[in-house]
């Protein structure tokens, strides 16, 4: 088990058993991580003892939540302009790369010129 998995599983209260509790206690970073969150744990309960949610609290919050399709759909429109934007941006650099090759299979003085004059760009192979 890696670091990771095991914070996560403690994070979770589901770390009770087995492999998780074998590699908190072989790993010192981990171990420490399990105290500091036994520490948050303890201090946060005891400042709230006694605390009780309202009834229906949960369900309201439930309630107030968008649905799992609404908020699929309201992300995916939230990237579809940049989408976009990167479909035409990665064409038009292919067709400018495309005439750049041609040109270049074309005339090998002139690539060699243009070479020269703009070292970035690249000279084509001939094939």
């Amino acid at each position: 088990m890696n670091c990771r998995r095991a914070r996560d599983l403690l994070t979770a209260g589901r770390a009770t058993g087995g492999a998780a509790r074998r590699h908190v206690e072989s790993c010192a970073d981990c171990e420490r991580f399990a105290r500091r969150l036994v520490a948050v744990e303890t201090a946060l309960g005891s400042h709230h003892a006694g605390l009780r949610p309202p009834a229906g609290f949960a369900a309201g919050v439930r309630a107030r939540l968008p649905s799992g399709d609404g908020l699929i759909g309201w992300a995916a429109l939230r990237l579809l302009p940049a989408t976009l934007v990167l479909v035409l941006l990665l064409s038009w650099l292919n067709l400018r790369q495309e005439e750049s090759v041609a040109a270049a299979s074309e005339d090998p003085i002139a690539a060699v010129v243009g070479w020269v004059l703009d070292p970035t760009t690249e000279i084509g192979n001939g094939s």
